[in-house]
């Protein structure tokens, strides 16, 4: 008895001084579109869906994006259109927001516009994305290169 007593009286003491609390998670600082700097791999995969913004089929890309912690990209990626590959070179903005979030506006080098939507997760090194433009079904993980 005075053993458990002992015990109970120890976790009491612990728990009014505060050490048996578990400390909240919470971000320990906000996104910018400074967040984002220099290379990322991408990969990315989906469908085009007829009328779409391309060859209706599966779609796939892998490639290097370039961020500059101001709002601007460069891309070079290897697309495959329903089988057919090609080149895709771009450029375009992002604007990261305070949460995390950001939206993407590219150009391809052949006049091609699309935007995404996407969200920077793990400290800045890996960002989900997903295709916003009509008749796509298009999502693509990017991973910082280091």
């Amino acid at each position: 008895m005075k053993k458990l007593f002992a015990v109970i009286s120890g976790a009491s003491l612990l728990l009014s001084l505060g050490l048996g609390n578990v400390p909240a998670v919470r971000a320990d600082s906000t996104c910018t579109n400074a967040t984002l700097t220099g290379g990322f791999g991408i990969q990315s995969t989906g469908t085009i869906v007829e009328g779409g913004p391309g060859p209706a089929g599966p779609f796939a890309a892998n490639g290097l994006i370039k961020f500059d912690g101001n709002g601007n990209l460069t891309g070079n990626q290897t697309v495959s259109f329903n089988g057919t590959i090609a080149p895709f070179n771009s450029s375009g903005t992002y604007e990261v927001q305070e949460d995390c979030t950001l939206r993407l506006k590219i150009t391809g080098d052949n006049g091609a516009q699309l935007t995404a939507s996407g969200v920077i997760v793990k400290r800045g090194t890996e960002i989900f994305i997903i295709e916003t433009d009509p008749l796509t079904v298009i999502t693509g993980i990017l991973k910082k290169v280091e």
